[in-house]
């Protein structure tokens, strides 16, 4: 064991991942569900009070418990109770933000929610504005150094649309023990749509040396206009420095300016989970089709035989097919990954929806944080479009398809320059 000689830290125990684990476990073993029994199943871990300084639990919906925008989780308030008596108790993981007015009004009053997953925009506006939230611009700043000052782009909004003209640019920047010395907004020069708020410091600050800066401001409210943007999609950011040279980088807003979508709204048929398939055309980038799996251990769970090489590859397949309702020239399309992506994918074309022309092909895509892929061809005249996945980048998800854009083309973005 190494000595780290590490002081003050503060330890969190969670009560685990799986949500559902103790339903599955009392399936498993053909018995009841007790209150005592799934304490007991909580605390299997717990190292001792003298170990612990928060305590938590892990809630996903679909597992035993409701959505969190109408619930707070009483019970298993309840349950780390029995588990943790006396500590500070936490939702050390939710999906998304659990629902303030609830707990303001009945409680439990947990410490803190962390939020998993991305959420509803306007759930998440709600949310982190509400007088019974407190944000980090209302703590003091809790270490002897000084703290650095934070941004959030509020305009425009990711998965925002402009025909043409000029963009209006706005972000919310707080400093604490300090001033704002001004926000920047930066284009990013990108060929690809990142999903930003999983990427790693060094990949934002190599994204922000390439960028382009579109516009500042340096005194609240933090607006500015651009003026000329060029058609096409973008990532727009936004950068804090505070007086003393501190900085920050925002989230990030990806717009389309000055192209038509043409799958937007379209008529869409998927292999699996064609209820969710609509979802990849609705112009919402926080909702998806979730494509399954399929492949070896789908097969076992169905009691298939072990399958051949070319049996589990055709059983991983998974397919999206937009029909645009008649013959349209299609030069280019977008592919808004989550995580759970796909390593081999075609993108197709038809006359008929039944006889499909490739017109990209890949079987090395590795993007595990996720992104969008933008592929541009030769256009052509086709009346359907198909994403066929025929091999996952994970071993434990199937594709994740937040958006799926079609165009007639995509002008290639002038390169940025500061």
């Amino acid at each position: 064991m190494k000595e780290r000689k590490l002081h003050n830290l503060i330890w969190v125990y969670s009560a685990g991942v799986h949500a559902g684990g103790y339903k599955q476990l009392v399936k498993k073993e053909k018995s009841a569900e007790t209150l005592e029994g799934e304490i007991a199943f909580r605390k299997r871990s717990y190292p001792g009070a003298q170990y612990v300084d928060i305590a938590g639990i892990d809630i996903y919906p679909g597992s035993g418990y409701g959505q969190p925008t109408e619930d707070v989780y009483p019970h298993a308030f309840e349950v780390m109770q029995q588990v943790a008596p006396g500590k500070m108790l936490a939702m050390c993981e939710s999906g998304v933000p659990l629902n303030p007015d609830l707990m303001q009004q009945k409680g439990p009053k947990w410490l803190y929610n962390l939020q998993w997953f991305e959420g509803e925009a306007a759930w998440d506006r709600t949310v982190y504005s509400h007088a019974y939230i407190i944000t980090a611009d209302e703590l003091p700043a809790l270490t002897p150094h000084h703290a650095t000052p934070s941004v959030r782009l509020t305009a425009p909004a990711d998965g925002a649309n402009s025909a043409t003209g000029a963009v209006q640019l706005r972000a919310e920047a707080s400093a604490r023990g300090g001033s704002i010395a001004k926000v920047e907004f930066f284009r990013l020069d990108a060929a690809t749509w990142k999903n930003w708020f999983i990427a790693s410091a060094k990949e934002k600050a190599e994204a922000l040396n390439t960028a382009q800066l579109i516009g500042t401001a340096t005194a609240a409210p933090f607006t500015c206009e651009w003026k000329t943007p060029p058609s096409g999609l973008h990532n727009i950011i936004a950068k804090v420095t505070d007086a003393q040279n501190a900085s920050e980088i925002s989230n990030i807003g990806r717009v389309s300016i000055g192209v038509k979508n043409l799958a937007l709204g379209g008529k869409v048929t998927a292999s699996s989970k064609p209820e969710n398939a609509a979802k990849a055309v609705d112009g919402d980038l926080f909702s998806a089709w979730n494509g399954e799996r399929g492949g070896a251990k789908s097969a076992a769970k169905r009691g298939a035989k072990k399958p051949t090489a070319e049996s589990a590859a055709k059983s991983s397949e998974q397919w999206l097919a937009l029909d645009l309702g008649g013959e349209q020239t299609i030069g280019a399309v977008s592919i808004a990954w989550w995580k759970a992506y796909a390593k081999s994918y075609q993108v197709q074309i038809s006359s008929d929806g039944a006889t499909w022309k490739d017109v990209y092909a890949t079987s090395k895509k590795s993007e595990y944080l996720g992104n969008t892929d933008v592929i541009r061809f030769e256009p052509q005249k086709a009346r359907h479009v198909r994403l066929l996945c025929t091999q996952p980048g994970t071993d434990w998800g199937g594709y994740t398809v937040y958006e799926f854009g079609v165009y007639a083309a995509l002008p290639a973005l002038p390169a940025a320059a500061k």
